[in-house]
């Protein structure tokens, strides 16, 4: 396995995880300077930069635009081809909020650390259609929602250990699934992923649920390992990549029910961080990359094999991801793009 460098932007600054995705071919981020680019993943050209209120904020896109929410509540709706704002408007809130779920003619936004309650706004005034208040100790109160249809919209009520499902046109709750056991950090991309469009959990106690068709229950399976760490690096189709109770990192197959490999992933950091955040994905069907936070990108074959490795300078901040032969990733500071391709001995 060879790479070569494609491109390197400079940022100048951390990548902010929750102002950086990929839609398509192109890359969107903000930077320093509180731009928010538009690059072309394959030649690293920025398309386009417009000016917004910081750096610090929450972006997504959904429907051809992208929206870009700030931490004092300023919403931004940008067309995704051209870079013209279609609106600039502050969302009435006491709090900042945390993030934003765009629909149609709505959007749905929630509290920063939990201290505003999840609530749904009309797109075009403004104006606030339905809220759902939890009143708890806890801080944090739902999870960072997701859309299952056009209509209804999953969430958790971590106040009550409850999957919610709500209907978004009247705020009202559909369905409620008790929250599994041995659950941590329950969110999105935390303890639960979106695979192939179904809400998919893991356990500590080696246990994945999937979200049923139907929305009604969770479908349970079980592995053959204990003690997990369910903050997961990699889990797509049947395979996962995960951390066991020895702080090394397996492929497990879950048609065949058994370990693929165990790899140690060296990690940088000075103090004792138990869970440090580990990335991984699929080279090609027959290898891996995984990410440590030392900056090293390991490549691994399917039988554990060591045949390849990539060095960053810094740690890697964002998840590894793999789109037309190229493997896009953020340190602390840049954004690189590399290829990949097998060689022939």
């Amino acid at each position: 396995m060879k790479f070569e460098s494609v491109w390197t932007r400079q940022l100048h600054q951390q990548v902010n995880p929750k102002a950086f995705i990929i839609d398509d071919l192109d890359l969107y981020t903000v930077e320093r300077t509180s731009h928010l680019v538009k690059i072309d993943i394959r030649s690293g050209i920025q398309k386009w930069s417009i000016k917004v209120p910081d750096c610090w904020g929450w972006l997504t896109s959904f429907n051809g635009s992208v929206y870009y929410l700030s931490q004092d509540n300023d919403l931004l709706v940008i067309d995704r081809i051209t870079g013209e704002i279609a609106c600039n408007r502050k969302i009435n809130i006491r709090y900042p909020t945390g993030y934003i779920v765009p629909t149609r003619s709505a959007f749905v936004t929630g509290g920063w650390r939990g201290y505003s309650d999840l609530a749904c706004y009309d797109l075009g005034t403004f104006q606030r259609i339905w809220s759902k208040a939890t009143i708890s100790s806890k801080i944090k109160k739902f999870s960072i929602p997701y859309l299952l249809t056009e209509k209804l919209l999953f969430t958790i009520d971590c106040a009550r250990d409850k999957i919610v499902i709500v209907d978004l046109i009247t705020g009202n709750t559909e369905i409620e699934i008790g929250l599994p056991e041995k659950i941590d950090y329950p969110d999105l991309g935390r303890s639960y992923q979106v695979i192939d469009g179904k809400i998919v959990f893991v356990t500590r106690d080696g246990k994945i649920f999937r979200l049923s068709d139907d929305f009604s229950r969770l479908d349970r399976e079980d592995l053959i390992v204990d003690n997990i760490v369910t903050t997961l690096p990699f889990l797509s189709g049947r395979e996962i990549i995960f951390e066991n109770d020895r702080g090394c990192y397996c492929l497990y197959d879950l048609d065949e029910r058994k370990v693929q490999w165990e790899r140690n992933i060296q990690h940088n950091f000075k103090h004792n961080f138990r869970h440090q955040q580990v990335y991984a994905c699929r080279l090609t069907q027959s290898y891996y990359a995984i990410a440590g936070a030392l900056g090293q990108i390991m490549v691994v074959d399917r039988d554990g094999m060591k045949i390849g490795r990539l060095r960053s300078e810094r740690r890697i901040t964002t998840p590894l991801r793999n789109i037309d032969d190229l493997l896009i990733y953020t340190s602390t500071s840049e954004i690189k793009v590399v290829r990949f391709f097998e060689t022939v001995e």
